[in-house]
């Protein structure tokens, strides 16, 4: 899915995401098939047994669950998901038929610019993978 040598390319891309909404914790690419391509996590959750794998997993469920929604709602297509937590937020974007970007923020986070900012990185990211 990703061309050798492009994760390096996917890496800056998500830093500079990160970098322009600081409130996110978490963020990555995940195939449609719910495959991690990049995922940056913080330690803390790899120390309460949340991996990479189940991230993905999940990733790929709630934007399952949004795009068989949108199907039957007869509403024209997936395009992005996001679910309030208590204590923060979870945004799936799709970059390709294939491919979403996610980001999992705190509850500080300022919707309207994490979506500018995700916005901004799907357009970067979607002439790399393939």
């Amino acid at each position: 899915m990703v061309v050798e040598g492009m994760s390096a390319q996917i890496n800056v891309v998500l830093s500079e995401m990160t970098n322009n909404v600081p409130e996110i914790e978490g963020t990555g690419l995940v195939s449609a098939e719910g495959l991690v391509i990049q995922v940056t996590i913080p330690p803390e959750w790899t120390e309460k047994d949340m991996d990479e794998d189940q991230i993905s997993a999940m990733v790929s469920g709630l934007v399952g669950i949004a795009e068989t929604s949108s199907f039957r709602f007869q509403k024209a297509g997936f395009n992005r998901v996001s679910v309030r937590f208590q204590e923060g937020h979870f945004t799936a974007i799709k970059v390709t038929e294939n491919c979403y970007l996610f980001a999992i923020t705190n509850d500080q986070a300022i919707l309207g610019m994490l979506y500018l900012a995700m916005e901004k990185a799907v357009k970067t990211l979607a002439p790399i993978v393939v």
